[in-house]
């Protein structure tokens, strides 16, 4: 690689960390405002008031035009995976960086 290519190739690593590692901070900054609404919604997830939800919906007691994706079992679980899944990716980034010091 000449001098000309590997300043290029160079250039493009930079741009391309440094839009990756906005999008991530813009990311990460944004979960952390919604992690407490996570866990309130893990909370409410399987308690007896989401039952008792669930039911009324199922029961048709609920307005026809309400959203209720929150009364699928699927969302939320799905919803707490993936939140399991990203804290274990975070969990080993902080290894991965302790283990390099």
């Amino acid at each position: 690689m000449n001098q000309i290519e590997r300043i290029m190739h160079m250039e493009k690593i930079l741009n391309d960390g440094t839009e990756a590692v906005n999008n991530l901070q813009k990311a990460l900054l944004n979960y952390l405002k919604v992690k407490e609404q996570i866990e309130e919604l893990s909370d409410y997830y399987g308690s007896k008031i989401w039952f008792q939800d669930y039911e009324d919906e199922r029961n048709d007691k609920l307005p026809k035009d309400l959203n209720r994706g929150v009364l699928s079992e699927d969302g939320i679980n799905t919803l707490l995976i993936d939140d399991f899944e990203l804290q274990q990716m975070i969990k080993a980034i902080q290894i991965q960086n302790i283990n390099e010091q």
